[in-house]
């Protein structure tokens, strides 16, 4: 539960004014549909009458027979080009105010139990790095907790969360510096660091889950030299973080394989999205699903038709109708497949690319999904060409499980800001019927004294 910094001519084209849609600083309201009740233009809007509109749909003017008009005739922004809401709505939306002043912070992990979110992003108080524990509570987003974590860790970024069956936290920290690692960290119930581990040599780009025997399983990177890596699943101890064993994928010393993702289902069988390089600026995209304990790889479907200078397999989630479901971004190309697999064979069911957007947008770049009972939301970053300016925003997309878009709704006010940034949600959990909740924050910037926000919504898919 991570994501990855964009790099070349993304940074270039996605600077942005930002801001959230339909929304206060604390909270926003959404109508039956699902659909805000506020245009992105910040005006209140109405439900019609149901008669035949007299006015035209997208000059901003909610006229009679028109559910939403947004100002434009963009289809998949939360309104469509017919003045009808999009199915995809957020019940509230909330900031921390624990701003981020100096820094960015390139994932925020967040985990779903019961009624009660916990999400920790970076800090730089005092010209150090940090991190922050935030507990909020599901239900209406209110703040229970917010509290630094002193970790005092050198470039260090909180990259993945899990909670274990006892309760405790496990944070995954990846350290840039003169030589990557990555730290583990157990934290108790009073967000005391119980043990922490340093693994050099590991390069990041990696999860964190529990197996079905209560292992803290890791996914990672380990780079055998400066042009080869291995993707290694460990299995860990949970009461101490020392190493129980190791199970390897890809060809070892043969390429610069990447693991990024992985999901458990109830079978405790292990899905690994991971990539291998091949040849300079080539990146081929697979997904692997591994027995519960030690042994040779189940399957492996590879998508050698997916290929690019920096694909990754970012998302791997198993819905409750045997199926993985996968996320893979060519982030150099700013575009997303979408993929569902057969858990038993690995077989391809569908796979869905190049969604149509609106006039004068990039594709899609996402960074998470999540699956609920009959749907999947991915959430990611888009960018929109105004006058020649490129403006960033987030976007949720829901899915059905056969692969079709069901909504898709943007994040994003371009007026009145005084602040550039590159807004993105870095991760999203499921929670009851079809309910989401996604964190996301201004992950680039300009003028350094100006603060960062951290916001955490609660998503809704009809």
């Amino acid at each position: 539960m991570h994501r990855r910094t964009v790099t070349g001519r993304m940074l270039i084209c996605l600077f942005s004014l930002y801001g959230p849609v339909g929304c206060t600083v604390d909270e926003i309201s959404v109508d039956e549909s699902g659909g805000s009740t506020t245009d992105p233009s910040g005006s209140e809007t109405a439900p019609g009458t149901g008669t035949e509109p007299i006015g035209e749909c997208g000059d901003g003017v909610i006229d009679p027979g028109e559910l939403c008009d947004d100002g434009n005739a963009i289809e998949d922004d939360g309104c469509s080009s017919s003045c009808e809401p999009i199915a995809c709505g957020f019940e509230w939306v909330v900031r921390d105010p624990a701003f981020v002043t100096e820094y960015f912070s390139p994932w925020v992990p967040v985990v779903l139990d019961g009624d009660e979110l916990t999400l920790i992003h970076q800090t730089f108080p005092e010209n150090y790095l940090n991190s922050r524990l935030v507990r909020l509570s599901a239900a209406d987003g209110s703040i229970m907790l917010s509290a630094e974590i002193n970790l005092r860790a050198e470039d260090d970024f909180p990259q993945a969360l899990v909670r274990g069956p006892e309760g405790d936290l496990y944070l995954g920290d990846t350290t840039y510096g003169l030589e990557r690692s990555v730290s583990l960290r157990r934290l108790d119930a009073d967000n005391q660091v119980l043990w922490n581990r340093v693994r050099p040599d590991e390069y990041g780009m990696f999860d964190l889950a529990f197996s079905s025997n209560n292992e803290l399983l890791l996914v990672d990177t380990y780079q055998t030299s400066a042009v080869e890596s291995q993707v290694r699943i460990v299995a860990l101890d949970p009461a101490d973080g020392s190493e129980l064993g190791v199970r390897e994928l890809g060809t070892p010393g043969a390429s610069f394989d990447r693991g990024e993702a992985m999901a458990i289902d109830d079978q405790g069988r292990v899905f690994v999205g991971w990539t291998q390089e091949l040849q300079p600026e080539v990146s081929y995209p697979s997904i692997s699903a591994l027995p519960p304990t030690q042994g040779p790889p189940l399957w492996t479907t590879s998508f050698d038709s997916i290929t690019g200078e920096y694909v990754l397999v970012e998302a791997v989630a198993v819905d409750r109708h045997g199926q993985v479901i996968a996320a893979i971004v060519d982030f150099p190309s700013s575009r997303s497949w979408f993929a569902s697999l057969d858990a038993d064979t690995g077989e391809v069911v569908w796979l869905l690319s190049d969604i149509e957007l609106g006039p004068s947008e990039l594709g899609l770049v996402t960074y998470d999904l999540a699956t609920s009972s009959d749907r999947i939301l991915v959430v990611g970053t888009q960018a929109l060409q105004v006058d020649g300016e490129w403006l960033t925003y987030a976007r949720l997309l829901g899915l059905d499980f056969d692969g079709n878009v069901v909504c898709s709704k943007r994040y994003g006010d371009f007026e009145g800001q005084e602040w550039l940034n590159f807004m993105r949600f870095t991760d999203v959990v499921a929670g009851a019927e079809d309910d989401f909740y996604a964190v996301g924050h201004a992950f680039f910037y300009i003028e350094s004294s100006l603060p960062i926000p951290v916001e955490l919504l609660r998503a809704r898919i009809r």
